[in-house]
């Protein structure tokens, strides 16, 4: 990366080169990216500035979608390696996009911003599920600080997407939006308020212009005590992908569902946040209560959808408006800093706890084809814990990073039965994972600096889903030079 400025024109240049051979059997991946930005500060018209960035990256890989097994085979692809039977899929990718941004700020503290993007996405691979998007988009802001306490932001902005595929087929969307918002800081309060309304179409179907509101509330109780309560609407039209997808892996099947209707929702938050100092310790904790609520949430889900042909009879996944759905939880986060002796320590701890349900919960229809009978929805944990410690002594650091996923308790059925070693896995892995990353790094000087990282250090087997080993344990040596 290098950036550098040349009186009124700015300048940042980057680029990467990557290849990883994978740690499972036959998986890859190598890309290569180069990336400009341009930035331009007109002497004449005093406020005017104009932004261009181009980034394009090309990857090659092998994406591992099955293990063989939850043993022997938990790094090998179900299937082996032939083509003629292997889940592996070879891919090809290219991404590029070009963004354009004006900004003007008048004498009298007003704002007008206007930015485009074209992005395009090709997808090609050895399985018939080939897909190239284009994307266009453009936005026009107005901020106007009105007083010395109030700031009002509204725009408009207009995305079309057109997309040409084999796993999609060929379709057309468009989402055309408009918000306004209003930010006021008043002695210990600070407000917010906003809205927003949108108007969605895929090929023929459209959507009723939607209104969504937003509005939060920070008070400042004393010095180092803040109170916060949030509330936000949301609105999802279903994407191209959610409702036209048609592909299968091995034995899992995925239909499609035209008939798929928009999501709806809330989520509200209610936090405190409180900074404390103990001798030479300067530190800060949060707490957080939150609850989600859904109506026709979409989530991909196991039926009988095709035809009652062997050798699967119908069977498979397909994106379906599941019901009404309430997602409540606490978050806490404790961080600070200080000393052990004349040695500076740093620690960053949080825990999160989801309850996730359904709000019309019926036993016999909603965990016909789940692996738990219980009011919980799919692939959540429920329990998570994440932390970093960094001891400095002098010139080196030593630090630890811990992570925390309580055991998944519901998923897909089906999934425990039609993949070697789900069920075998689950019933002996039903306890959470604990992944611990470890480093050690030398500072020569300010700009040049030497690490040794080790990622998953126990070398613990997990997954992030059904057949999805993740990585095993890493060594990194890295080196940094800033100039």
């Amino acid at each position: 990366n290098h950036a550098q400025k040349f009186g009124a024109l700015d300048l940042v240049l980057g680029g990467q080169v990557f290849k990883d051979d994978g740690y499972r059997l036959g998986e890859y991946e190598e890309r290569i990216r180069g990336n400009v930005g341009l930035r331009y500060s007109f002497k004449k018209i005093a406020g005017l500035q104009t932004a261009v960035k181009v980034n394009t990256q090309k990857a090659l890989g092998s994406l591992f979608f099955i293990w063989a097994n939850d043993t022997a085979g938990a790094l090998l692809p179900l299937g082996g390696t032939d083509t003629a039977t292997t889940t592996l899929s070879q891919y090809e990718t290219k991404r590029t996009y070009v963004d354009n941004e004006w900004t003007y700020l008048t004498a009298k503290g007003a704002m007008h911003k206007l930015r485009g993007r074209y992005y395009y996405t090709g997808n090609k691979n050895n399985t018939n599920q080939e897909a190239f998007g284009h994307v266009y988009f453009a936005e026009y802001q107005f901020q106007k600080k009105v007083t010395s306490w109030l700031t009002t932001t509204a725009g408009l902005l207009h995305q079309y997407n057109k997309v040409t595929s084999q796993l999609y087929g060929n379709h057309t969307s468009r989402n055309v939006a408009g918000y306004v918002q209003a930010d006021a800081t008043y002695k210990r309060f600070n407000f917010s308020l906003g809205g927003r309304v949108e108007w969605n179409k895929i090929d023929t179907v459209t959507s009723d212009a939607t209104p969504v509101f937003r509005a939060g509330l920070n008070y400042k109780v004393a010095n180092g005590t803040n109170i916060r309560a949030s509330y936000g609407q949301g609105y999802r039209f279903p994407s191209i992908a959610e409702k036209f997808v048609q592909t299968e892996v091995s034995s899992i099947v995925i239909f499609p569902n035209d008939s798929l209707t928009s999501e709806k929702g809330w989520s509200a938050e209610w936090g405190l946040q409180q900074a404390f100092a103990i001798s030479n310790w300067k530190a800060y904790a949060d707490v957080a209560l939150f609850v989600n609520r859904y109506t026709n949430m979409m989530e991909f889900t196991f039926g009988i959808y095709g035809p009652p042909a062997p050798p699967l009879f119908g069977a498979g996944f397909q994106s379906q408006n599941i019901g009404n759905t309430l997602i409540k939880g606490i978050d806490f986060t404790l961080a600070g800093q200080g000393n052990i002796g004349m040695l500076p320590l740093q620690v960053l701890a949080g825990y999160t706890f989801i309850d996730p349900t359904y709000t019309d919960f019926d036993a016999a229809h909603d965990t016909l084809y789940n692996s738990s009978t219980k009011n919980i929805l799919k692939y959540r944990y429920q329990h998570m814990f994440k932390s970093d410690v960094q001891l400095s002594i002098k010139k080196f650091s030593v630090g630890f990073s811990t992570r925390y996923f309580s055991f998944m308790e519901n998923i897909d059925k089906p999934f425990e039965l039609l993949i070697p070693g789900v069920q075998h896995y689950r019933k002996n892995n039903h306890q959470g994972d604990w992944i611990v990353d470890a480093r050690i790094a030398y500072a020569f000087d300010k700009n040049v600096s030497v690490a040794f990282i080790t990622k998953n250090i126990f070398n613990n087997v997990y997954v992030s889903r059904p057949a999805d080993v993740q990585p095993v344990r890493t060594f990194t040596l890295q080196l940094v030079l800033k100039y």
